[in-house]
């Protein structure tokens, strides 16, 4: 995918647009003016890395992310009673149990 303007590209048609809105969009134009979460310099595109664990040293561009992350911080607090295996939430536990202790008579 490629900006029809200048030389900017992309493999996301999502990014072409977000480029469109920011580089090229005139008050005049219909375009809608959105956000982005990229800083160019040069010609070049940078992601922002506006939010960071407080907990280590990463960093990235969005709030669902950064949630995702930081689960790898929360300790693995539910244990399967037939073996070792431990995880952070009962969706998991679920699967792991139907698919490797499928005739025990656990009531998850």
């Amino acid at each position: 995918m490629f900006c029809t303007t200048c030389n900017f590209k992309t493999l996301s048609m999502v990014m072409v647009k977000k480029h469109v809105n920011l580089e090229h969009a005139s008050k005049n134009s219909g375009w809608k003016m959105i956000k982005s979460s990229y800083e160019i310099k040069d010609g070049q595109h940078f992601p922002l890395f506006e939010y960071k664990c407080d907990q280590c040293s990463y960093q990235c561009t969005n709030n669902l992310a950064l949630r995702n992350h930081k689960r790898i911080h929360t300790p693995k607090s539910l244990g399967c009673d037939f073996c070792e295996f431990k995880t952070r939430n009962w969706y998991f536990m679920n699967k792991h149990i139907s698919a490797h202790h499928p005739d025990s008579q656990s009531c998850f």
